[in-house]
């Protein structure tokens, strides 16, 4: 079949990225994965204000997701996960990978958090792989998506 043909007969083809999204949309769809979405009021913190246990630093008016500002997120949710008295890590390894931050609730339970963007191929594939296990995917402030394996 020419190649001028099979572009025309088949349009709609899928990139990389949008196979992976639709196999972590399977596994939310088939209850493998429970997605929940948090938000607050634009303008306002997650981990700091209502949450009474960090106070803000001057350091967070850093440039919105620039190198500075994923640090200075990363710092705000360690010290939120310590002040409650949570083991956190930094970089740990996953089965792809490394998160930024991963917080161990007891030896059952364990949450990573990914500040900023993921690969998606290593979130669809620890997704895939990693069971009992939480994922926290920060993309702002103003958001947390919690992924329960």
């Amino acid at each position: 079949m020419p190649e001028s043909y099979r572009a025309n007969l088949f349009p709609l083809s899928l990139n990389c990225d949008d196979c992976i999204l639709r196999k972590i949309a399977i596994l939310i769809a088939s209850n493998k994965v429970k997605a929940t979405e948090f938000r607050c009021k634009e303008g306002k913190n997650m981990w700091i204000g209502s949450i009474g246990v960090i106070e803000k630093s001057d350091s967070i008016k850093a440039s919105y997701h620039g190198k500075k500002w994923h640090r200075n997120m990363m710092d705000i949710i360690h010290r939120y996960f310590k002040k409650q008295n949570y083991e956190v890590t930094l970089e740990p390894i996953l089965n792809y990978g490394r998160a930024d931050l991963g917080i161990y609730i007891n030896s059952k339970q364990t949450i990573y958090v990914e500040v900023g963007t993921v690969s998606l191929y290593k979130l669809w594939f620890n997704l895939s792989t990693m069971r009992n296990t939480t994922f926290l995917m920060v993309p702002s402030e103003e958001k947390i998506i919690e992924l329960k394996v």
